[in-house]
């Protein structure tokens, strides 16, 4: 899980081997004032059940400290899993990088 900063954003690059570590993050961050992140899933294809969870939860514990959680680079394949769960209705399915953090900055 590779953390760099971004205009006050942690962008957070995926590694979906080791996504167990995800929600846990909101603490650290949180613990460090930051309060805003996006999950970049570029060049991932695939995320198990289990590994969506793990984004979930990290969404749920940036929200519940007041911040914000998005994510970026959405493959195709992985947009239409996002729909069918309907988790269109946590996360906007549509954002790049440069837009995610952008919005999140805000």
């Amino acid at each position: 899980m590779d953390l760099t900063d971004r205009a006050g954003v942690t962008v957070i690059r995926c590694d979906p081997q080791r996504t167990q570590e995800l929600p846990g993050l909101a603490d650290r961050l949180a613990a460090v004032g930051k309060l805003r992140a996006v999950v970049d899933l570029d060049g991932v294809g695939y995320l198990s059940s289990l590994q969506i969870a793990a984004i979930i939860s990290l969404r749920q514990g940036m929200h519940t400290r007041g911040g914000r959680l998005l994510i970026a680079n959405l493959s195709t394949s992985l947009r239409a899993v996002f729909q069918v769960l309907k988790l269109d209705r946590l996360f906007r399915l549509d954002l790049g990088l440069d837009a995610a953090v952008e919005d999140a900055a805000r």
